[in-house]
């Protein structure tokens, strides 16, 4: 990570608005809201223990679990597992959290599919 000479860093995940072209996009299926999955590896790629020593990662995503916002499969159990591990990385600043993170839903199965991952 580039030294800002910043403390905080907060990430917001895009979420659609009404009215947008996000929107137009959106119904056209031509774009997706981000997976939680994504913003993970993205933490996990771009941090490491001393950027944390020096700099705060907050993110608190509005419609976060909607179709709206950032998601995963958007079933109940899956979207609470994103949720917290994302809140526990961002009460605790451990990179270990998202590590641990556990791929218990079929969706992430799709998610590396859509991605080229797999």
């Amino acid at each position: 990570m580039i030294n800002l000479k910043v403390n905080s860093i907060s990430i917001n995940p895009v979420n659609i608005q009404k009215g947008t072209y996000l929107e137009y996009l959106w119904f056209q299926n031509r774009y997706r809201p981000p997976w939680y999955y994504s913003l993970f590896n993205c933490l996990r790629k771009s941090l490491d223990e001393k950027n944390l020593n020096s700099i705060r990662i907050l993110s608190d995503p509005s419609g976060a679990g909607t179709k709206r916002g950032i998601h995963n499969c958007l079933k109940k159990k899956c979207e609470e597992s994103a949720r917290k591990i994302l809140r526990s990385f961002v009460l605790s600043q451990n990179l270990e959290v998202l590590e641990r993170e556990k791929a218990e839903c079929d969706c992430k199965i799709r998610y590396k599919l859509e991605k080229g991952i797999i």
